[in-house]
């Protein structure tokens, strides 16, 4: 069973908990399920007794789990994030209630009684130069006219990559592959395995988590959404492991509305993982994520959200500057500087200093169009201007960030000296070098 057999939709029996465990002696409730085409896992169940169930006080909120008995096997939704009523009374309308979820477990039988997990895989086609790893070595011979006379494919295995996040769980990076296909028509399959492993069970959430700050990380350094394809689930009830469930997360595997894609998977990322010191700085990266969300979030939320205008980029940046030199103000040296993009700019150092010129009338602009931007009522900017002062603002923040989690600035180097970074540099700097402050503005105390 696979996503494929739900996408368009199938009818099935629903069993909803609200518990840690999924009681099947409860009646069951005749319904639908389906995939919406935002990645989102919908099931509507028909209401019965209408007239019972309006206005009752007894109803027990979101579900936190539902299991579904459809024609192609059972399934088990997760991650339920919001849930609708349509009670009507006569007429041809059915009463409904509606599930919305970003989850589903496909595959699972009596091991779905208790919704918990130990082990999440997702495979990711088109990341093995950013991960360093490699599935398939290719060998072409070619004749004295260059020629292809023949081409060999060694598809192989190898130990994963692992790296201990916290006292229970641990990130595996490893090689993914499988052969189909007749002999005379074969297709080989060799993604990168991005796993998480828990010794004790966890929730749907808080055991995934890990996978989707990693996804972002790896959007990062592609400029754009890159889409898991398909995934495994251990559920700690699971008697065989290795018919494990297959897994959707809407998450990671549908680009959300208003995001891009790479523009080419094959394209020179922006910095790899050994850039960054290997399957051990993701535990930092994590660990960085999840204690400054408001320094991470204004330079990877576009991979989610979409992209935002200009001048609301530029706020967003400037906030998690100032967020990110507050939280180092108190220990260490370098944040107590009050002109905060100038800070950061110096803690980074020479890679951004080579590639924007000269770093205190970049701090002045930016700063300047930021205040304007937030408390002049008539400014009316240059939005392209606006839109180039924001793009530099984030890769600084992204660079001083990235560097923390390196532990040290090679990755801003690569940053900085990226074909994909140039172009901006010189409109940036070119910017820079032209700007005059507006002298009619007042400067804020400390600037």
């Amino acid at each position: 069973m696979d996503i494929d057999d739900i996408s368009g939709g199938s009818v099935g029996y629903f069993w909803a908990s609200h518990s840690k465990r999924i009681n099947f002696r409860r009646r069951s409730e005749s319904g639908y399920l389906k995939v919406n085409p935002t990645g989102q896992v919908e099931v509507q169940t028909l209401e019965e007794s209408p007239f019972d169930s309006f206005g009752s006080a007894d109803s027990p909120g979101i579900p936190k789990s539902i299991f579904a008995s459809t024609p192609a096997g059972g399934a088990l939704v997760v991650d339920i994030f919001r849930q609708t009523s349509n009670i009507r009374w006569g007429g041809a309308k059915a009463s409904t209630h509606s599930f919305f979820a970003h989850a589903l477990i496909m595959g699972v039988d009596d091991n779905a009684q208790d919704p918990r997990f130990s082990y999440f895989s997702t495979f990711v086609p088109g990341i093995q130069d950013w991960a360093g790893v490699r599935t398939i070595d290719e060998e072409r011979k070619n004749d004295d006219a260059q020629r292809i006379q023949s081409v060999s494919l060694q598809v192989r295995s190898g130990a994963p990559q692992e790296v201990r996040l916290n006292a229970s769980t641990k990130f595996e990076l490893s090689w993914h592959w499988q052969v189909s296909g007749s002999a005379d028509n074969r297709s080989i399959y060799a993604p990168v395995s991005l796993a998480v492993r828990s010794m004790r069970p966890k929730s749907y959430r808080e055991l995934l988590s890990p996978l989707h700050r990693i996804q972002d990380l790896v959007c990062l350094a592609l400029d754009g959404f890159v889409a898991a394809d398909g995934g495994r689930a251990h559920l700690i009830l699971d008697p065989d492991p290795r018919t494990s469930p297959t897994l959707w997360d809407g998450r990671l595997m549908a680009a959300p509305p208003g995001t891009t894609t790479p523009k080419s998977m094959t394209e020179i990322p922006l910095f790899s993982l050994g850039d960054l010191g290997g399957v051990d700085a993701l535990r930092r990266w994590i660990k960085i994520y999840e204690s400054h969300p408001r320094a991470v979030r204004p330079f990877v939320s576009r991979y989610r959200l979409g992209a935002t205008s200009p001048e609301v980029q530029l706020m967003e940046v400037a906030a998690g500057m100032e967020y990110w030199v507050a939280s180092h103000r108190r220990t260490t040296s370098w944040a107590k500087n009050k002109r905060i993009p100038l800070a950061i700019a110096e803690r980074v150092g020479s890679p951004f200093g080579d590639w924007i010129g000269d770093l205190e009338k970049w701090d002045t602009a930016f700063w300047e169009t930021y205040n304007a931007i937030k408390h002049e009522a008539n400014y009316k900017p240059d939005r392209y201007m606006v839109s180039v002062m924001a793009q530099s603002g984030s890769l600084l923040l992204t660079a001083a960030i990235l560097n923390r989690v390196a532990g040290n600035k090679g990755v801003s180097k690569r940053i900085f000296r990226s074909h994909r970074t140039r172009a901006l540099g010189e409109e940036a700097s070119g910017y820079v070098a032209n700007f005059s402050p507006n002298p009619g503005r007042k400067k804020k105390k400390g600037r």
